[in-house]
């Protein structure tokens, strides 16, 4: 088995010596490429990738890859996919780092279930707000190829990251999964994509990540709304490809709750102008069931009328207000 590592290269010169140390320290029987993209960086990083690279004389393979103009995060994770020679995939931030141990554990969980398309691997954080990330509490299966609970829980339990999981290529270049580019939250959006796809998947409960809180990434700005943006682009591709009608319950839910968070935006009328379009486009979209488009009648004007029609004849769209309600009441967890 061989395995590519991908890292994405960008104003990162504080914390990428952390983490390009932590996979020439890998203790590994597999094989492992390790691909730098430099996503056209303006800082000192790859001068420091160059210095760590040259006194390197180890067995794993370190390719540099240069984009000629900057195309974000997801175009440096495609970039390195299209270059990669692996069997397995492992996208690493380039902020964050891994255990020695690693590859060798997510290898070994791969070997065990031969052909698995997706090897998650656990994150212990000692960051509160990050503690969801740990896999040990969730009480999953080490191995499923149960098809409805994958999709079951694969979109709504099991803790999104674009980073820490063994993807077999073959399956990810057959079903056409790359990262979608110009958003933020691209690794939401895989996911959703990816679930209808996957046939099976394992869970390592060994530590394989290490993540470190980078206050100055896109994710930690003080305004969202390139964030809430996106989360609109993620589920404009996901609901016309929903096959669990309880999955419009999550979407429908996560973007109300959008509305409660306003005061997060720089521009909270330019988001509701998409959001007041995004509505009307699920209104109009023969894909989604009448039996929900009260719900979303509720969402766009908060008229009594729907609540009463959904609990006397929509018993979807009545539960999905209820959610609604949860939310506004500030229990929506």
């Amino acid at each position: 088995m061989k395995i590519s590592i991908i890292i994405p290269v960008y104003n990162v010169e504080r914390y990428v010596e952390r983490c390009l140390a932590s996979v020439m320290a890998q203790e590994c029987e597999c094989e492992i490429e390790c691909l730098i993209i430099n996503d056209q960086t303006p800082d000192n990083s790859m001068g420091i990738i160059s210095r760590l690279l040259n006194a390197y004389d180890g067995r794993i393979d370190f390719k540099i890859i240069s984009h000629e103009c900057n195309k974000g995060l997801s175009g440096a994770r495609n970039t390195g996919i299209n270059a990669s020679s692996g069997d397995y995939l492992f996208f690493l931030d380039s902020d964050d780092e891994l255990p020695h141990d690693s590859m060798q554990a997510l290898s070994s969980m791969a070997h065990r279930y031969c052909g698995v398309d997706v090897v998650f691997g656990n994150i212990c954080s000692d960051i509160p707000q990050y503690r969801y990330l740990n896999l040990a509490q969730y009480g999953f299966p080490e191995y499923s190829d149960d098809r409805k609970w994958i999709q079951k829980h694969l979109v709504g339990d099991v803790p999104v990251t674009g980073c820490n999981w063994l993807v077999n290529k073959g399956f990810l270049i057959q079903h056409g999964l790359m990262f979608k580019p110009g958003i933020m939250h691209e690794d939401e959006h895989w996911r959703f994509m990816a679930s209808r796809h996957i046939r099976s998947v394992a869970f390592c409960l060994t530590p394989t990540y290490i993540y470190h809180l980078n206050g100055e990434s896109l994710t930690h700005q003080k305004f969202k709304d390139r964030s809430f943006r996106s989360h609109l682009a993620i589920f404009r591709d996901y609901l016309p490809v929903i096959t669990d009608v309880h999955q419009y319950s999550r979407v429908l839910t996560y973007v109300y709750r959008l509305t409660r968070r306003l005061g997060e935006l720089r521009d909270p009328e330019t988001f509701m102008a998409d959001y007041a379009k995004f509505l009307n486009e699920c209104l109009a979209a023969p894909y989604i069931p009448r039996s929900v488009k009260p719900a979303i009648r509720y969402m766009q004007d908060r008229k009594f009328k729907w609540r009463i029609l959904s609990r006397m004849f929509c018993w979807r769209s009545n539960g999905i207000i209820r959610h609604f309600d949860r939310t506004d009441a500030g229990n929506d967890r």
